[in-house]
């Protein structure tokens, strides 16, 4: 369980690194009505998986939040062995998320970005379990 501010993006923009909940877009092909994923993307970025690695507008995203079990970029067919897989740019009013579970997240690599519209808001804190209480 979290916390969510849904205040947040009535004061200012949606950020590269947020963790936002959002309504299930119609053309997403998943049973939950609301979802809760990294944002990655923002308009005009244009995103890579270069073998394994994150690169958005042609730079390596560090990202130490990743579940470290998973391994590099193992799902939706990236693997450390395939060359290139690009996406974007992503188009205005509309951000490209990622789960930070990535070997088992049905995200923006399937099924495309997010209108900024569907965004409740800024996920902040985990509540529930208590042993994984913390800031996100």
């Amino acid at each position: 369980h979290v916390l969510v501010n849904k205040l947040s993006y009535k004061l200012h923009e949606v950020h590269r690194g947020d963790v936002v909940v959002f309504d299930r877009p119609t053309t997403w092909q998943v049973s939950e009505s609301h979802l809760i994923k990294r944002v990655i993307g923002l308009p005009g970025d244009t995103l890579a998986v270069r073998k394994g690695k994150l690169f958005v507008n042609g730079l390596e995203l560090d990202e130490p939040y990743l579940d470290s079990k998973c391994g590099p970029m193992t799902s939706l067919g990236e693997s450390p062995a395939k060359s290139t897989t690009s996406y974007g740019p992503v188009p205005k009013d509309e951000v490209f998320v990622m789960g930070d579970n990535r070997c088992d997240s049905s995200d923006s690599r399937a099924f495309g970005p997010v209108p900024e519209s569907d965004i409740v808001g800024r996920a902040f804190v985990i509540i529930w379990p208590l042993g994984r209480l913390h800031y996100l």
